[in-house]
């Protein structure tokens, strides 16, 4: 409960920190102001410890809206269900049934095959977007305004809008060995960004215009692009156009305004949140996708090439936004349609069309072509029936299954290398094959012998060989530790940590933890959009040994020196940064990045030697890469930094070998005091028989007897912690 103040308690004259007022104060002050009378709005002021223009706004609030409780701002967004809310909601629902122990895969049968719900990639949303005064304004642009100003999508519309490019742009996923990771090894993090600024017409692409970003696009440099295109209209004697955009504020920047004003063409905002009725959106996807596929994006210049290339194979139909849609029918749902049709021989082919939708729960009508062709092959139909997968909508066989192996020798090859692996090549491979066994040129063949690959055939192709397409992260392939010079370097860390005992060797390492953002998968029944991803984040340093015996509390970079959400939940946070007696972080100002440096690294060495020292003198040895913010001038009593070959901490670094990823993945979505809790929540549960198995993966301590993991609870290192567990409790609730 926020803190309440009296004049009386204010013994310095000064007004104490003002919290916001919570919904009880609220509801006091406007009953003893507004409704009683009972006193004035000062005496309420003093009574609550408000400032008087906080008690004016309450009471505004109160007599304009008739509301009592606090305006939501922004809010929190929506976040993803997962399996332990969906049990846990069922169980506090049915309490009968908790007692029977629903399993997880029983949940999840039911879901998939009684419900039909699936898991899909989430899609973030903006709150507004489809708030019922957002559909109303979309609704007053499609029927209302669009025919009002005689605007026509077809005849007189010029679309535009921005798209950013970033030089290290890859294939969300690649091709492996089943049992493989797919990965792609960049030569930096950071790359080239690009802005583009593209216009496009119903007839095709007008003009693109690409730049470094330096600060953004700006309303001048917008101003330019408009009025180059504009020109080019004036020069053909069109007539007025219209430019269909987002709201966004550089697009209605003074200067483009008049822009507008003083030519014969017109300004088209779209309603908000409402990018998808601007079909360069489509377009924007579609020269994305061609600049993915495009190797070495290396540099500017690169970049700039690649994309301007992707607009030439934008088509007049991606510009239309036309899409093909096609429906078949499985070979039980086709074997229905015959059985039904013996019965109502009366009904039309289309009639039929208009059945089968309702029956099978399809999206639209099956069309006439497709039931006349299905009930051609009805003798067909009824011989197979039960032979075979009933579910398959094709039947067609494998007509070349000796030249399998050779596109799965081919993967295999190219992920041996650190190769990604794409679609387009393997075709370009199967088709060389193809083209040496036959002898023959394929472009020589008559058009109706070519072999065409489409596909269709080759996802069955990687079906049958054990492949797909597979996201690539990491950076194992850009290591090779059986180089001489990292079996050096390993060799002398060897000697160096011989003298030590385990639980004296130390693993020391930082990683980012973006807080507010939400994971990329939920599960629901159909769809979901989603929002921006949000880049607030802290740099999180964590230090374990190797058994498992001592975990330091984490140290949490921030770019606050105090966040403001402790002005909310102080009772959770005060300057030794204690969450709860068993929570407990080492909170650090880090501006402007958050990110560690030289000086909080010494001090925090500093005072990790100091109480290694008053720990029976205790001497250890702590594993770091060579980052330069680790390398320390001061040499240590009681600490031994040893640095890791360069650019091997994918593989030889144990923090890096997922036992704490897997835990923090478990929170998302909240402000600096909870992810803090949180954090410090799944650095405690991380058990020590983790630890050990990260640093038995990476094999860098085994010249030592490793002894089995250690079954007892983790050893927590003393701390004057001066609040306790009952207040997170009373936190949570």
């Amino acid at each position: 409960m926020p803190r309440v103040s009296s004049a009386e308690n204010n013994t310095t004259g000064k007004r104490s920190y003002r919290d916001i007022p919570s919904n009880i104060i609220r509801k006091l002050i406007i009953e003893q102001v507004a409704i009683e009378g009972a006193i004035t709005q000062s005496e309420a002021a003093r009574r609550y410890g408000q400032h008087p223009s906080t008690v004016r706004s309450i009471l505004d609030a109160w007599h304009v809206e008739e509301r009592m409780e606090k305006k939501q701002r922004g809010g929190r967004r929506k976040e993803a269900l997962k399996f332990e809310d969906i049990k846990e909601e069922l169980e506090s629902k049915f309490p009968d049934s908790a007692e029977k122990n629903v399993s997880t895969s029983g949940l999840w049968r039911f879901m998939i095959e009684r419900i039909g719900f699936t898991l899909k990639r989430t899609k973030a949303v903006e709150e507004r977007r489809n708030t019922s005064e957002t559909i109303q304004q979309r609704y007053e642009y499609v029927v209302q305004r669009l025919p009002e100003r005689g605007i026509s999508y077809k005849t007189n519309c010029i679309f535009v809008d921005e798209a950013g490019f970033n030089a290290n742009l890859i294939r969300g996923q690649g091709y492996s060995k089943k049992g493989s990771t797919s990965v792609v090894v960049n030569a930096t993090k950071r790359a080239v960004n690009m802005s583009i600024l593209a216009a496009i017409s119903y007839h095709g692409v007008e003009d693109v215009s690409v730049k470094l970003v330096k600060g953004g696009t700006t309303g001048e440099i917008f101003k330019q692009f408009v009025d180059g295109i504009m020109k080019k209209l004036d020069d053909t004697n069109a007539a007025p156009h219209f430019f269909v955009m987002d709201n966004a504020s550089i697009h209605k920047a003074p200067a483009v305004k008049e822009l507008f004003k003083n030519s014969n063409h017109h300004m088209c905002l779209l309603p908000p949140y409402s990018p998808f009725l601007n079909p360069i959106e489509e377009c924007f996807s579609k020269m994305k996708t061609l600049v993915k596929r495009k190797p070495h994006l290396k540099g500017s210049k690169n970049l700039i090439e690649h994309i301007k290339q992707s607009t030439f194979e934008v088509t007049q139909e991606n510009c239309k936004g036309n899409k093909r849609s096609r429906l078949r029918l499985s070979n039980e749902q086709q074997h229905a349609k015959c059985n039904y049709h013996l019965m109502h021989s009366e009904l039309s082919q289309i009639e039929l069309g208009e059945w089968a939708k309702q029956q099978f729960g399809l999206s639209k009508n099956v069309s006439q072509k497709t039931i006349s062709y299905i009930l051609s092959r009805k003798d067909q139909i009824f011989e197979t029936y039960g032979s075979g997968d009933m579910q398959k909508k094709s039947n067609k066989g494998v007509k070349m299954p000796e030249l399998d192996e050779e596109i799965e020798n081919y993967i295999v090859s190219m992920n041996d290398r650190g190769l990604p692996v794409n679609r387009a090549a393997v075709v370009i491979f199967y088709a060389k094959v193809v083209a040496n066994r036959r002898m023959y040129k394929m472009n020589e063949m008559p058009k109706n012998r070519q072999i065409k690959f489409s596909d269709g055939w080759l996802t069955k192709v990687f079906k049958r060989i054990g492949v797909k397409s597979r996201h690539m992260y990491g950076e194992n392939n850009s290591v090779d530790l059986t180089s001489v010079n990292i079996i050096e370097e390993l060799r002398k860390i060897e000697e160096l940590l011989e003298p030590y005992e385990l639980k004296n060797i130390m693993n020391f390492d930082e990683t980012g933890i973006y807080y507010e953002q939400l994971p990329t998968r939920t599960i629901s029944k159909l769809p979901m959009g989603g929002s921006k991803k949000s880049k607030k984040r802290f740099t999180v340093g964590i230090l374990t040994n190797c058994d498992g015996s001592y975990k330091a509390p984490l140290v949490v970079l921030g770019k606050k020196a105090k966040p403001k959400e402790t002005t909310k939940k102080s009772i959770l946070f005060n300057r030794s940064t204690a969450i709860g007696g068993t929570h407990h972080v080492d909170y650090r100002h880090s501006a402007p990045s958050a990110w560690m440096t030289t000086k909080i690294f010494e001090k925090y060495i500093k005072k990790l030697n100091s109480s290694f020292m008053y720990d029976n003198n205790r001497k250890v040895a702590i594993l770091v890469d060579n980052a330069s913010v680790h390398k320390l001038k001061t040499e240590y009593s009681n600490i031994k930094l040893i640095f890791l070959p360069a650019n091997t901490t994918s593989k030889l670094q144990p923090l890096d070998a997922g036992g704490w990823t897997t835990h923090s993945k478990k929170y998302y979505r909240m402000d600096e005091v909870d992810a803090m809790y949180y954090l410090a929540d799944a650095w405690n549960n991380v058990t020590p028989i983790t630890i050990q198995n990260c640093w038995n993966h990476t094999g860098i301590l085994n010249f030592k007897n490793i002894q089995k993991p250690i079954q007892d609870e983790t050893l927590l290192p003393e701390f004057e912690l001066p609040l306790d567990d009952e207040l997170v409790q009373e936190f949570h609730e």
